[in-house]
């Protein structure tokens, strides 16, 4: 039965996977229904027999199914489709891998040198040649729009490359280009900042907090905290142009151990005009196998994580309770994403043969072109699963090889999970080097279960308090 179990300071809950919904019930349904909970011993013949009675009521109108669904992810007959838009249409986004070189060596780096088969820093830069050859590649296809990132490294050490791709790109085109790059910030000169204004570049910018907390693991190439050198460039970039800062620039942080997210949040409330209203992302230390664990202090992290996490959700909730969802702060960056998601599911039944969400076709919405003009899914895959060239195109049957390994790899896993439909999976999450990692994908799903039953329980318990909690959310139509 795909069912969850959530019991509050002031009632018993069912989230049902098969309709979405999350249903309000007495304790003797709830006890009897399956999950981590026994029967209550106390429970006498005449309440068990009601319980059983609004369970069977509930199953016959939909609810509380026995079934599990058949997972059909990337089925043979969407294949043509596929191959239609590939061929035919082409990334909506191409990140174009411009350099190996950084000027930071963060100590959580994905390319650190402490990951498993994972490139580190080097000297090699994209050629002309290969990008402009990549960037006749993405006008070859007859779009309304283009989509163009800029990723390394650090890419702002080749401003000559983003100068160059941008004039040819514009030689090239007519149509409209959104043009992203993401940095670190320390190099953002008043004549680079100049350049991303002009060419109303979105911005992602890489902190992780405060001096204290930013310079633990986020240092220059010689070993300084780099926060002093990302911080003028924020400042400048911000100072050159505040109505366009307020509508390009994002970032992204990373909540290592030990995290200190009120640190973070009181940093990002002292400068409200830096971080307010700005789309924060929030991430772990990469999970991948590798051996951080003998430089960072992550026993006791999960601890630590949950009592910061508790503080900064306190915060969250006063503020949801008050309307204030706007400016958005690092507290609600922080949780939005998951409450929102939750708020917004289509409450409807689930089809017999359904998906399991969370992958996107290779090569569509985002393709990433590395230093020698190969193409593969995303920057956050890097260098694996190669799905072709800029010279050729892309390779279709490597893309379809992968949706197949996809397919198989989960759909019995998934098909008797009650998360079915609320958690994402991406192959970033269980891959291992060029392979599916059913170790990986283990340790993810009891990521996901402890997650989404946080945020299930916080959720419910919310709308307790003020029905109407979310309702500023759109809810799909």
């Amino acid at each position: 039965m795909l069912v969850k179990k959530v019991k509050t300071a002031n009632g018993h809950y069912i989230y049902d996977t098969w309709t979405n919904e999350i249903l309000s019930v007495d304790a003797a349904v709830y006890d009897l229904l399956p999950g981590e909970t026994s029967v209550a011993p106390t429970i006498d013949e005449k309440t068990r027999q009601g319980a059983q009675a609004a369970i069977a009521e509930a199953q016959a109108g939909g609810y509380f199914s026995t079934q599990s669904p058949e997972i059909s992810n990337f089925p043979q007959e969407c294949h043509d489709g596929i191959r239609k838009t590939l061929t035919e249409t082409g990334p909506d986004h191409l990140i174009i891998n411009l350099t190996e070189r950084c000027n930071f060596r963060c100590r959580y780096c994905s390319y650190s040198g402490a990951y498993e088969n994972m490139r580190t820093h080097s000297e090699k830069r994209m050629s002309s040649e290969t990008l402009h050859a990549a960037l006749d590649w993405l006008v070859s296809f007859p779009r309304n729009e283009y989509g163009v990132g800029f990723y390394g490294g650090e890419p702002l050490m080749e401003m000559d490359v983003i100068e160059d791709a941008v004039s040819y790109l514009r030689s090239r085109t007519d149509k409209p280009v959104t043009l992203r790059t993401t940095t670190n910030g320390a190099l953002l000169n008043e004549k680079t900042c100049r350049f991303l204004i002009d060419h109303d570049f979105r911005v992602n910018i890489s902190i992780d907090g405060p001096a204290e907390v930013n310079d633990r693991y986020r240092l220059l190439k010689h070993g300084v905290g780099g926060f002093a050198h990302t911080w003028a460039g924020i400042q400048r970039l911000h100072d050159m142009s505040p109505e366009w800062f307020s509508r390009r620039v994002s970032y992204s942080m990373v909540a290592a151990p030990p995290v200190e997210l009120m640190k973070i949040q009181k940093f990002t409330d002292a400068h409200r005009e830096i971080f307010a209203d700005h789309s924060i992302s929030i991430s772990s230390v990469n999970p991948y196998p590798s051996n951080l664990g003998e430089t960072l202090p992550l026993s006791g992290s999960r601890e630590a994580f949950i009592a910061e996490r508790d503080a900064l959700f306190s915060i969250f909730r006063t503020k949801m309770l008050a309307g204030l969802t706007s400016p958005a702060d690092f507290s609600l960056n922080f949780f939005k994403n998951d409450f929102l998601d939750l708020h917004q599911r289509e409450m409807s039944r689930m089809e017999p043969i359904t998906t399991s969400d969370g992958q996107c076709v290779p090569g569509d919405g985002k393709c990433m072109v590395d230093l020698d003009g190969s193409l593969y899914m995303c920057e956050r895959v890097g260098g694996t699963r190669r799905l072709g060239d800029v010279y050729k195109g892309f390779d279709l049957a490597a893309v379809f090889a992968f949706l197949d390994e996809y397919h198989e790899f989960l759909q019995e896993h998934c098909r008797h999970c009650w998360m079915l439909r609320l958690c994402n999976k991406c192959f970033v999450h269980f891959r291992h080097d060029e392979n599916f990692s059913r170790e990986r994908l283990n340790s993810y799903c009891a990521n996901q279960e402890k997650r989404w039953s946080w945020v299930l329980e916080r959720y419910i318990g919310l709308r307790e308090e003020m029905p109407e909690v979310f309702d500023w959310a759109p809810l799909p139509d």
